[in-house]
């Protein structure tokens, strides 16, 4: 056997400072005691003895310092296999690191001391160089491990603080929503009443004022007033929206169904402008399952922009066409179109890009259309067209 008292460990030459690595010999033969604790000692570990298993075991147990355990196989009272079995039952001591100690020839012993828990063995007679290597090896191993669980406990740590962090800042934005909600409901209600004795004090005074000057500004407050009101009703949709608080409730029903009704109803706009409405329907009948009321809105607010931009004496193509699974419900008009900034940004709300849409309520409009879309797992579709723009929903089948 050789001992080399000048070959010092490479890993207590680095680690040494921190603490001082400590090593349980295991071992009935006293003279290999001495010669394994001489060979440990000279390289710098700290060295504890046991002469059985037994005693090995109840050192391990009221011992927190011990970093690997050189076990032999072949002792009395309790022999190595029995005692690697209990140490590996003690869930404190599952991971210390298990050399074995064992003659050349006992492969079935080496076998059952790997199967038994041990991460390794050294024959007998032992070979300095050798049995350093290996005990620094596992060392090694065992140093990283537990390197490595401190820097988990610490991530673990941080995403446990970062949930907490998280679960706080969104029951903030929680709040922050529901206020966002109430105060546009307040708003709405509030604005609501003194709006509408706006317009109906304006119709009384149109009805009894005779110059033309001043009905034309009665007519203009009226179209604030209503300009408000629209505005309030959109606000508070797109928030009940994006907050999926909205009742929403499907029934299958034909597009053509809903067109000519908002047409209707926009009818005086149409005439005032004196814009001619062309229609393209396919000649299909097609069924579409959405909330009705929801897809109306989207309708009317299309409808109105498209009539709001258009110049007089005009026209705006109405098409309902069949587009694989979905049907195509497209609005095109020989208005001004979109800017660049605009088509970009057009879907966001309360988006500034675009302040002349804007002055006509375009942009929250789109918005809303565009949530609805989302709702209903459609799309929503602008561009510029040789003749002005064209807006496009597209909604599926039944």
């Amino acid at each position: 056997m050789e001992i080399h008292p000048d070959n010092k460990d490479p890993l207590m030459t680095e680690t040494s400072i921190a603490r001082k690595f400590k090593i349980l010999v295991v071992d009935d033969n006293l003279q290999n005691i001495q010669l394994l604790g001489n060979i440990l000692k000279l390289t710098g570990y700290s060295v504890g003895f046991a002469t059985d298993g037994s005693q090995a075991l109840n050192i391990l147990q009221h011992a927190l310092e011990y970093d690997l355990v050189l076990l032999d196989i072949d002792m009395p009272v309790m022999n190595g296999i029995e005692t690697c079995l209990l140490i590996r039952k003690e869930e404190r001591l599952r991971d210390i690191p298990i050399i074995f100690l064992t003659a050349f020839t006992d492969n079935e012993k080496i076998i059952a001391g790997f199967q038994a828990g041990a991460q390794d063995y050294v024959t007998k007679p032992f070979n300095s160089n050798e049995l350093l290597a290996r005990v620094n090896t596992h060392l090694q191993l065992k140093n990283k491990t537990e390197q490595l669980k401190e820097l988990n406990k610490t991530l673990e740590q941080k995403v446990d603080e970062r949930t907490i962090a998280l679960l706080e800042a969104n029951k903030k934005i929680a709040r922050l929503d529901k206020a966002k909600k109430d105060f546009l409901i307040l708003i709405s209600h509030e604005m609501r009443t003194p709006l509408n004795g706006i317009v109906g004090l304006a119709e009384l005074l149109n009805g009894i004022l005779t110059e033309p000057a001043q009905r034309e500004y009665i007519d203009y407050l009226v179209l604030s007033a209503e300009k408000l009101l629209k505005f309030s009703d959109s606000a508070l949709l797109i928030t009940n929206l994006q907050l999926h608080d909205y009742d929403f409730s499907k029934e299958k029903f034909n597009p053509i169904k809903l067109i000519e009704p908002v047409l209707m109803e926009l009818n005086a706009k149409l005439q005032s402008k004196k814009i001619n409405i062309l229609r393209k329907y396919s000649t299909e009948e097609l069924w579409v399952p959405a909330d009705k009321e929801l897809i109306e809105v989207s309708i009317k607010s299309i409808l109105e922009n498209a009539i709001n931009f258009s110049p007089v004496n005009s026209e705006i193509i109405a098409t309902i066409e069949k587009m694989s699974d979905q049907v195509k419900i497209s609005f095109a008009d020989y208005g001004p179109g979109f800017s660049e900034e605009a088509l970009l940004q057009s879907f966001e709300a309360f988006n500034t890009t675009d302040m002349a849409h804007h002055s006509e309520g375009f942009g929250l409009s789109l918005a809303t259309v565009k949530l609805i879309m989302d709702l209903h797992r459609g799309k929503i579709s602008i561009a510029n067209t040789k003749i002005g723009s064209e807006v496009s929903l597209f909604l599926p089948l039944i």
